[in-house]
């Protein structure tokens, strides 16, 4: 569960946007169900909402131009064959909240695995 928690607060800091977000992850093969399991679990506690906000654990996108790309890269991971197992959906019509959003069976060749992005990518190794 620590490992969970940590990964995630790699890949979420900041909404994702900064240059050390962990935001691929290899994962041991015989943990590997049970951390995504639990990957989905933690997403689903995140608070989002303004980041003024004590409560708040996941504000918006910087700009529009960060918020497309992220949501065209999670298009193109859906279309390149990786499993959305949470989020990958814009939050209403105001502001640039992105929920958080894990792919599993991600492979190299994929640009979720390539390209600087703000959800999670789980890997087995």
């Amino acid at each position: 569960q620590l490992a969970v928690e940590e990964t995630q607060k790699g890949a979420l800091y900041n909404q994702g946007q900064c240059c050390t977000a962990a935001s691929r992850v290899f994962v041991e093969e015989s943990i590997y169900e049970e951390f995504v399991r639990r990957s989905v679990e933690n997403a689903r506690k995140v608070v989002i909402g303004d980041p003024l906000d004590p409560k708040t654990t996941h504000g918006p996108q910087i700009d529009r131009q960060q918020f497309d790309k992220i949501m065209d890269l999670i298009e193109s991971g859906k279309k390149e064959g990786a499993r959305l197992e949470y989020g990958g959906a814009a939050l209403g019509d105001k502001g640039l909240f992105i929920q958080p959003t894990i792919f599993s069976g991600v492979k190299d060749h994929m640009r979720i695995a390539k390209e600087e992005v703000q959800f999670v990518s789980v890997h087995s190794n």
